[in-house]
């Protein structure tokens, strides 16, 4: 399915607030869910970070990102203290190494489309246009609870099914086969009942870096490659 992509603006919040409603029922827990505060906080704090996937003009999904300093030696901390627990405005810094995603929202009736995967190229260019070198998101891992009696988190992560060759966990999936790569599976990393609380640390490598850290200019140019 095709859609638009975009900046949000301040016209769109409360839009994007019903998708985020729709996105995200029990037992995701409710403190988590973005209200119009988180996505004013986000749009005021990062303009460039926040992007809305719009269908016959209507908004249909919607990713968050910020810019941190981050060194990758060190393991992330909580989803709380990565983000200013969802508002950005304490955590993200302009000139910062890393672009670190916050949060993806596709509403249901979207879910099986490939908007996820395009608001994901969408951000690739904003790390790309900025030339910043890495991209590192933390990935639920919702179906975890029912294998935790027999497997440990990272033997879930790196397992597969025996058919198809696929990461037991969908959401896992939808990173890994974007090119994304784990770095570290961490424990208390988010209060997520389905997760058992764990997260999984992703990774991707700018890899127009190596070039664009000289020649700045053509950042622009390579971000095109990302689609």
């Amino acid at each position: 399915m095709r859609c638009k992509i975009r900046p949000l603006q301040y016209e769109d919040i409360c839009d994007t607030v019903e998708v985020e409603k729709a996105a995200w029922s029990p037992p995701w827990p409710q403190k988590y869910v973005f209200g119009y505060e988180h996505i004013k906080s986000q749009i005021d704090t990062f303009p460039e970070g926040i992007l809305g996937a719009f269908v016959d003009n209507g908004i249909v999904g919607f990713v968050t990102t910020e810019i941190i300093d981050y060194n990758l030696s060190v393991p992330i901390p909580t989803w709380d203290d990565a983000t200013d627990c969802g508002f950005i405005r304490k955590t993200h810094k302009d000139k910062g190494n890393v672009l670190y995603g916050v949060n993806l929202s596709v509403h249901p009736k979207y879910a099986r489309t490939r908007i996820a995967e395009q608001l994901l190229y969408a951000v690739g260019r904003i790390a790309v246009c900025r030339n910043i070198q890495y991209i590192v998101l933390g990935s639920r891992i919702p179906r975890y609870h029912k294998y935790s009696d027999t497997l440990s988190a990272e033997e879930y992560v790196f397992s597969s099914r025996p058919n198809s060759g696929k990461p037991l966990d969908p959401e896992l999936y939808l990173y890994l086969k974007e090119g994304l790569k784990v770095i570290k599976v961490l424990p208390n990393y988010i209060e997520d009942p389905e997760s058992l609380n764990y997260g999984v640390i992703l990774i991707w490598k700018n890899p127009f870096y190596v070039f664009t850290r000289y020649l700045p200019f053509l950042a622009r140019i390579f971000s095109l490659f990302i689609r």
